[in-house]
């Protein structure tokens, strides 16, 4: 229960508790009696004390604000390079995130350019039109204003 907050402001999925309804595509179970049917992949976000046998696949997550937060700051420095960066990449093709990220930028650089375009996204600070990025340089908008830097923000503590 002390982990709830975590996943449910980081993963936006619907709770159950003891029973899942089966019919949902992803969803958080908590202590739930047995594995439901109709999941090709159960993942245990907290370490169980025996993990259950299943047919699809099964993953353990440790920690989960290790693996969603590694390598990446919410440091205004950090943003303020990457606006940059993400400024001389406008007129660029865009089909998605991770596409864009791996063409233009290093591996070591992937999660921290990826959130802070994520960020900007969704501050309509930059933009995908037709499949091109571009910038709106009228949009002034504060990093805290992003939900997605938000959460973040609470998992870095």
């Amino acid at each position: 229960p002390e982990n709830l907050k975590v996943y449910k402001d980081v993963l936006d999925l619907p709770i159950s508790v003891f029973e899942g309804e089966g019919k949902r595509k992803s969803e958080i179970l908590i202590s739930p009696k047995e594995i439901p049917s109709g999941y090709d992949r159960i993942v245990y976000l907290d370490k169980p004390m025996q993990v259950q046998s299943y047919d699809g696949e099964i993953y353990v997550v440790t920690d989960v604000r290790a693996n969603i937060i590694k390598g990446v700051s919410t440091d205004r420095n950090e943003f303020a390079n990457y606006y940059a960066k993400f400024t001389a990449l406008k007129g660029k093709a865009y089909g998605s995130t991770v596409q864009f990220i791996e063409r233009n930028f290093d591996m070591e650089e992937f999660n921290q350019a990826a959130f802070c375009l994520e960020v900007f996204i969704e501050l309509g600070i930059f933009k995908i039109k037709n499949g091109v990025f571009t910038h709106d340089e009228k949009v002034k908008n504060a990093l805290t204003n992003s939900k997605v830097y938000s959460k973040i923000n609470v998992l870095i503590g």
